[in-house]
C-alpha cells in the first residue's frame, strides 16, 4: 500500500467562510492516489461548529461532486487531528470542507487567483455543483490514507472454488 495525501498546510490567517463549501483548487493539493483518506489535521482560528471534510470529483470545468465525506462536528481552535475515518478518495480529488461558524485558518502569503472553490451553501448533500472561482487563500486542511489493494473475489461453479487475484502494482 502506498501513502495518499491531499490538500496543503496553511496556517498563518483566519478565514470567515462559515457557511459556504470551499474547496482547495492550488496545484499540488489534489489526491495523489485512489484510496481511503483515514486521518484529517484541520487548523482552526477559533471553535467551529458543525464542520464537515471530503473528496470531491471534478465533472467538468467548474462542476464537481461530492465522492465521499465524514461529518466531524465541533473543532477547537488550533490543530485538530482526527483519525479512524474511512473516506474514498480517487487521484486528482480535491479536498472540501463546509463549517456552520467558527473560522479556519488559511494561508495568507500566497494569495493565487482561483485557489479555491467556492459554493454558497452545503455541498456535502450531493449531487454535481457548479462551483465559483475565488480569488481567496487556501484553507488549511490535508488529509491523508492509503491505497486499496482490492480482495480476492471467490467464484465457485462446479462444486470447485476458484480464487481471482487482483494484483496492484506500486
Amino acid at each position: 500500500m502506498a501513502v495518499i495525501t491531499i490538500g496543503q498546510t496553511f496556517h498563518d490567517a483566519a478565514a470567515s467562510y462559515a457557511g459556504k463549501t470551499l474547496l482547495t483548487v492550488r496545484p499540488g493539493s489534489e489526491a495523489d492516489g485512489t484510496g481511503i483518506i483515514t486521518s484529517v489535521w484541520v487548523r482552526a482560528y477559533n471553535a467551529v461548529a458543525g464542520f464537515k471534510i471530503g473528496t470531491f470529483t471534478l465533472v467538468s470545468d467548474t462542476d464537481y461532486v461530492l465522492n465521499a465525506s465524514a461529518i466531524i462536528g465541533d473543532l477547537s481552535a488550533g490543530d485538530n487531528n482526527i483519525s479512524g475515518l474511512s473516506i474514498a478518495v480517487t487521484a486528482g480529488d480535491l479536498i472540501g470542507a463546509y463549517w456552520d461558524s467558527g473560522q479556519l485558518r488559511h494561508d495568507s502569503q500566497a494569495h493565487v487567483d482561483g485557489s479555491i472553490l467556492r459554493y454558497e451553501g452545503d455541498a456535502f448533500v450531493g449531487g454535481q455543483i457548479t462551483y465559483i472561482a475565488g480569488t481567496a487563500y487556501c484553507i488549511a486542511a490535508t488529509g491523508t490514507g492509503t491505497t486499496e489493494i482490492p480482495s480476492p473475489t471467490v467464484f465457485s461453479g462446479n462444486g470447485s472454488i476458484k480464487v481471482a487475484r487482483n494484483f496492484q502494482r506500486m
